[in-house]
């Protein structure tokens, strides 16, 4: 139908844009009533993260099915063959972010993850409270929510980026922790300037 095929033409968020960097869609899906999942052979037109925060992500990679926990990364570029799915009685949280501009290649050439496709960077809170200002910003749509979602995205891309730096570092997740505690420790301690008068 004619029609049908015009009304999902206008209402889809599989588009490329001339900005910079610029968020076609962000949510985050909690699967716990039906198994979900996406399968296009010839991707979308955007970038494409997902953030497995709890449960596990089953993805066709290289050929062959493997399993993404949480605390996983998946990052598909465009025109990618998308093949993943969540099974309900896992009851995993997805948190995915569809993205577009002409300086995405740019941006992650330079923050380091140029290369990334799935990459294990461990839970981080920082990231999911971030993903979710994102999703609120995103469906709230006040008043520049546009420009809000691309500094939340560029947040976001950063948590990554730091934490694939470190890991090829050869910095595990424990390690990482302890860094993490030790300069918190050393900043907490620093004595404050007194106020000359």
């Amino acid at each position: 139908d004619v029609m049908g095929a015009v009304k999902r033409k206008i209402f889809s968020t599989d588009k490329s844009s001339d900005e910079y960097l610029e968020v076609n869609a962000c949510g985050i899906e909690y699967i716990n009533k039906t198994d979900r999942g996406s399968d296009r052979p010839d991707g979308r037109s955007d970038y494409h993260i997902i953030y497995v925060e709890k449960g596990v992500c089953n993805l066709f990679w290289k050929g062959e099915w493997q399993k993404v926990p949480a605390g996983g990364i998946v990052l598909f570029r465009p025109r990618e063959t998308q093949k993943y799915y969540y099974l309900r009685e896992d009851n995993s949280v997805s948190h995915y972010v569809h993205f577009t501009g002409r300086g995405c290649e740019a941006i992650l050439k330079r923050l380091g993850i140029w290369e990334l496709r799935v990459f294990d960077m461990g839970k981080s809170r920082s990231f999911e409270e971030t993903s979710e200002k994102m999703v609120r910003e995103f469906a709230m749509r006040k008043p520049m929510y546009m420009d809000w979602c691309t500094a939340y995205l560029y947040q976001l891309l950063n948590i990554v980026a730091r934490k694939y730096a470190l890991r090829r570092g050869n910095v595990s997740k424990k390690g990482e922790s302890r860094i993490n505690d030790a300069c918190k420790k050393i900043y907490e301690n620093i004595p404050t300037k007194k106020r000359i008068e």
